[in-house]
């Protein structure tokens, strides 16, 4: 689930600004396909009306302004002829060429704007010429006879100087959609800035972390989530501070009942089974010689009595670790290590390796417990369960908190379930959760368990006051 929510995010940033150079230059390609395809068509169209327009003002009427006609054409100069077009010229770029009768070129002459423009460009406008563009019509001399003709014909220079004053526009015009996508993402990324510390603050709840707050915003949408997640933060972190004291209190709870019910079995049941032991005893010595058969039934209530003795120091051990007043933390632990050693995992024997490096005399009796059991469950999980052959146990102690590992090489190739009670993983956790730690487990290669247990360092001296604070 981590993984495709991942790979289905994206930065809204990027995302606005590829989204407009995308658009950009789609409207910079469509805008070149529209100002390419205008060009055929709109050379032919003024071809034909500056045609039309030439005839109507009869500027094809050519006139002897040298007075010599030494020849048909010696003196009728185009560029003299067609002045009254140049302005039409800069508008409608042509070209016209004047021939005699006998189809000669006597002058040619081009107008219009010839601007620079890439080769590539003028290729283009070169291919874009249709053959029915250029057009002809007659040279007259008054009073109307024809003494030639005059051949118009696209300006393609000024054409491509034109088609690409067209394109530069366009260009220009996506250079400026990308400047504003930058603006566009330097104002939207000075906007976001905030969800920074926002998701910073939302990793932090996400770690335990209960205090975490987001920072206000100047942006009301921020504004408004960030409001919403410091309330939600807040009642999580007073719903859950309750639910740990009641935990914590439930655990005390259960360690004082555990510790009277092993008191009163040590005292009650224990003394009163040794004294019945002990008159079996007596009563059998005595009956060895006087009533000899007796001695089956005096003999069955020592063994009876015996393995009473015996389960109930299982049961004592159960309910309250063995030494754990006396002797310490450490010293039980290490105990509790070596009976462990002594047993048979089958036909195979095991190995503990126990580091404890803690100050638990500083402890409360609560997390001491709480300490030694996690052990003990691990151990029975890694022996019975995980059928491992070797656990290492580490307990240290910082300044800020209270970490347990204990690794395994069992034959666990994946987590078993959160909620199997077989394991004592359920267990576990309570434990854990109620004394506002973390608990984490993997998997080692190439099979086995790590167990990771933080426990906040605090709990060793405030948790007392604060579950008495608030009763």
């Amino acid at each position: 689930m981590e993984t495709s929510s991942a790979s289905s995010e994206y930065d809204l940033k990027r995302r606005l600004v590829i989204g407009l150079c995308a658009g950009a230059l789609l409207l910079f390609l469509l805008s070149v396909v529209y100002w390419v395809q205008q060009v055929g068509p709109r050379m032919a169209s003024e071809q034909a009306q500056l045609a039309r327009t030439m005839v109507e003002l009869k500027v094809n009427y050519l006139r002897d302004d040298f007075g010599d006609e030494s020849g048909p054409f010696v003196n009728y100069r185009l560029d003299l002829e067609l002045k009254s077009l140049q302005g039409i010229g800069m508008l409608v770029p042509f070209c016209a060429s004047l021939h005699d009768i006998h189809d000669r070129v006597v002058d040619d002459a081009c107008y219009g704007d010839t601007a620079w423009s890439p080769q590539w460009v003028s290729k283009a406008v070169g291919h874009l010429v249709a053959p029915g563009t250029s057009h002809q019509i007659p040279a007259l001399r008054y009073p109307g006879v024809r003494v030639g003709w005059i051949r118009l014909r696209p300006n393609e220079a000024a054409e491509a100087s034109r088609l690409w004053g067209q394109l530069e526009w366009s260009l220009l015009m996506v250079l400026g959609i990308m400047l504003m996508s930058a603006g566009v993402y330097a104002v939207v990324r000075r906007a976001l800035q905030p969800t920074q510390a926002m998701m910073t603050a939302i990793d932090q709840l996400e770690q335990g972390d209960l205090a975490a707050r987001m920072p206000p915003s100047r942006m009301r949408e921020l504004h408004r989530i960030g409001e919403q997640f410091n309330h939600m933060a807040a009642r999580l972190q007073k719903t859950i501070g309750a639910q740990r004291v009641l935990a914590d209190r439930l655990l005390k709870v259960r360690e004082e009942e555990r510790r009277r019910l092993a008191r009163e079995l040590h005292d009650e049941l224990g003394q009163r089974l040794t004294s019945i032991n002990a008159e079996a005893t007596y009563a059998g010595n005595v009956s060895q010689t006087k009533l000899p058969e007796l001695m089956p039934s005096l003999e069955a209530i020592e063994r009876v009595s015996g393995e009473t003795m015996a389960s109930v120091q299982r049961i004592l051990q159960g309910l309250r670790p063995p030494g754990l007043d006396t002797f310490g933390l450490d010293r039980c632990l290490e105990q509790l290590g070596k009976t462990w050693e002594g047993q048979r995992n089958g036909a195979q024997g095991v190995k503990v390796d126990m580091r404890v490096d803690v100050q638990a005399q500083d402890w409360n009796d609560t997390l001491t417990v709480s300490a030694y059991r996690l052990v003990q469950e691990a151990l029975t999980n890694a022996f019975r369960h995980g059928q491992a052959t070797h656990v290492a146990v580490d307990l240290s102690e910082s300044d800020t908190h209270i970490r347990l590992t204990i690794v395994d090489n069992g034959q666990a190739s994946s987590l078993p379930p959160t909620d199997s009670e077989g394991h004592g993983i359920l267990g576990m956790r309570e434990r854990v959760d109620a004394l506002g730690g973390r608990f984490d487990m993997a998997v080692v290669e190439p099979h086995g368990l790590k167990v990771d247990i933080h426990l906040p360092n605090a709990v060793a001296r405030a948790l007392p006051n604060n579950g008495e604070d608030n009763t």
